[in-house]
């Protein structure tokens, strides 16, 4: 098990009273402007890799691409079209181009109105081959300790139960 520990959405809402403390213990300034000025980035600006690492899907099969996007969609309904047409659609293709920044902001795209968006573009940060390949290898070695957790719970934990009977 993980624990990460998160910034708030809203920094306004039950704002922290020692500061010091919570920074020394989580190792990071906690409020999205200090992050933000700490690292020369927007919190949560990783979240546009979702788009190619997983991308969500909303209750009712529509493909959002993104957790942040909670308004429009990319078109396609996953549960009519099928997952893989749904994920390859024009418009999530387009959106992706948009984020490598090889194509100027299309407005029936919902990245276009993202603030996340509009501060990559402002500042130049693309998201380049490099990035999705890391989420790629994160996402494999992902996998891989799922695969290790299920070896264990399927072959060693039985054998090590069989061996307590024998010692104990």
């Amino acid at each position: 098990m993980f624990f990460k520990p998160k910034l708030p959405w809203d920094d306004d809402f039950s704002p922290l009273h020692n500061v010091k403390t919570v920074t020394r213990a989580l190792g990071f300034a906690p409020s999205r402007d200090a992050w933000s000025k700490e690292r020369s980035n927007i919190y949560g600006e990783n979240l546009c890799l979702q788009l190619w690492r997983k991308p969500q899907i909303n209750w009712d099969g529509k493909v959002l691409g993104c957790c942040f996007n909670l308004g429009g969609d990319f078109g396609g309904n996953a549960f009519e079209r099928g997952l893989e047409r749904a994920v390859g659609s024009e418009k999530l293709v387009c959106a992706r181009r948009m984020l490598h920044g090889a194509v100027p902001p299309d407005p029936g795209i919902p990245c276009t109105t993202c603030s996340k968006y509009r501060h990559r573009r402002e500042q130049g940060r693309w998201i380049g081959r490099r990035h999705v390949m890391v989420e790629r290898l994160r996402q494999t070695r992902m996998v891989s300790d799922i695969r290790r957790t299920r070896f264990w719970r399927s072959t060693l934990r039985p054998a090590l139960r069989v061996l307590k009977k024998w010692f104990l």
